[in-house]
């Protein structure tokens, strides 16, 4: 069964993000598919505990998960990623 609707997710906060990581700059990527269904928050410059309080909404066609990344922003090399989560979204619209 293909799963369709509108996806809402807010993002509202990280906590305890990194003690490795002295200025921590992280931002979130929700992700459907990377060919057109992903979105991001700004990064939040110095702060293990941020509060992003961000909206948004996908346009949900056949997927069945939303993919959750934490990242910590570097400015000088590659973006650090600080961790990740699948979300079953056909739970989320009562298609089991």
């Amino acid at each position: 069964m293909s799963i369709a609707g509108v996806l809402a997710v807010t993002v509202v906060e990280a906590k305890n993000l990194s003690e490795e990581i002295d200025l921590c700059n992280p931002w979130v990527q929700l992700i459907l598919d990377m060919d057109h269904n992903y979105q991001a928050t700004k990064t939040i410059n110095g702060d293990s505990n941020p509060k992003f309080d961000t909206k948004f909404t996908f346009n949900v066609q056949g997927h069945e998960k939303l993919k959750v990344k934490v990242w910590d922003e570097d400015l000088f090399n590659k973006d650090i990623l600080i961790g990740e989560y699948d979300i079953d979204i056909s739970k989320m619209l009562g298609l089991i």
